[in-house]
């Protein structure tokens, strides 16, 4: 297993940077821990890889562990993204 830390802070840091974690699991899948605002940036200044997302986990829907999918949403329609993505987020906020 593989842990990339994505940004690492509070909803108020002074830096804004939100907590998110990218784990590349035994079985190779790469799993979003939280999608705050600036997560989409850190994922494209790693180059490559933005794509790969199998899943994405929201520990809570808190915005600054959530606003970031907005734009990885775009990315993937305007990239044509046709690998599914599985979300899990907490009962009731679906």
């Amino acid at each position: 297993m593989k842990i990339d830390v994505l940004g690492c802070g509070s909803a108020f840091s002074r830096w804004q940077n939100t907590s998110a974690l990218r784990i590349i699991d035994d079985e190779n899948r790469q799993w979003l821990i939280d999608c705050g605002p600036t997560v989409p940036r850190a994922l494209w200044q790693r180059g490559g890889g933005i794509n790969d997302i199998d899943v994405l986990f929201f520990t809570h829907v808190h915005p600054d562990h959530c606003t970031g999918l907005t734009a990885l949403l775009n990315h993937w329609k305007s990239f044509a993204r046709e690998k599914p993505l599985v979300i899990y987020s907490q009962a009731g906020t679906a």
